[in-house]
């Protein structure tokens, strides 16, 4: 439905492509073992940065004043929309959008625990 998403705006230049590039390959990735033990404690790390971090994680009720095509969707034709978030972390973007059609159906997911 969306034919843009909050990147579409965003212009670089050459030298900040580059510059851009430069940093990311200049990062060392981390060693096997660390990478072993984040995932091993993900689910509790997750969980103590939600609760150190609450106000972090609002409901983003914006979205459909940002995106008109969005609100028209929601409120326009029979039945509710389907929609689709991926990457949903504590559902901040799809509950609100629910709230406002009861129609509305959603699916989400998330890698995290």
């Amino acid at each position: 439905v969306l034919t843009h998403n909050v990147w579409d705006d965003v212009n670089f230049s050459a030298d900040e492509r580059t510059t851009a590039e430069t940093l990311i390959a200049a990062q060392p990735l981390a060693p096997s073992a660390a990478s072993e033990q984040s995932v091993a404690a993900a689910a509790r790390l997750w969980d103590e940065h939600y609760t150190v971090n609450p106000r972090n994680y609002h409901d983003r009720r914006y979205l459909q004043n940002e995106f008109p095509q969005l609100a028209r969707l929601l409120t326009e034709g029979d039945g509710g929309p389907l929609l689709l978030e991926i990457g949903c972390g504590t559902g901040n973007t799809l509950l609100p959008l629910l709230q406002a059609n009861p129609l509305a159906r959603g699916l989400a997911c998330d890698l995290s625990p």
